[in-house]
């Protein structure tokens, strides 16, 4: 404290001020460093895609034909995305169907549904994206079929 003593008070001021700007310093290193380490989390996360030949191949259902289909798995989810062309000289009025997902034994894994929406006209192209909770890495087989709406 005698060492304070003899400083004048511009002086005190100068040392303040640096002690304060280093705390400063070391808070924003801590919370960029957090930051960080949060962003690397997210990044890493894994995300696979099914590529079974069955759950990628393209299907045709009353008129509509079903393609670019992909099935992406992330840590907690699963989308199913495909296009929907209606392949009729005519519109077509099927607003959504039923996407059933099967295991190796043909047992139902989870049936999600495809909105479609609005009734598609002749050569007319949507996306339409079906997601669920589930892990869907073991599916091996996909179907297109009626919805209880249609």
């Amino acid at each position: 404290m005698k060492l304070l003593e003899n400083l004048s008070f511009r002086q005190k001021m100068l040392i303040l001020i640096i002690v304060l700007t280093l705390v400063i310093a070391a808070i924003l290193c801590f919370i960029f460093s957090l930051d960080k380490k949060e962003k690397d989390t997210k990044t890493s996360e894994k995300i696979t895609s099914n590529t079974n030949p069955e759950i990628i191949k393209e299907e045709q259902y009353k008129g509509l034909k079903f393609s670019n289909i992909t099935l992406i798995i992330t840590k907690n989810t699963s989308t199913l995305s495909m296009d929907v062309t209606n392949t009729e000289n005519i519109e077509n009025s099927i607003s959504q169907v039923n996407i059933p997902l099967k295991d190796k034994n043909g047992n139902v894994i989870i049936t999600l549904v495809g909105y479609i929406g609005d009734d598609l006209k002749p050569n007319e192209t949507r996306t339409i994206k079906a997601s669920t909770s589930a892990n869907l890495t073991k599916a091996e087989i996909k179907e297109i079929t009626a919805s209880d709406i249609d």
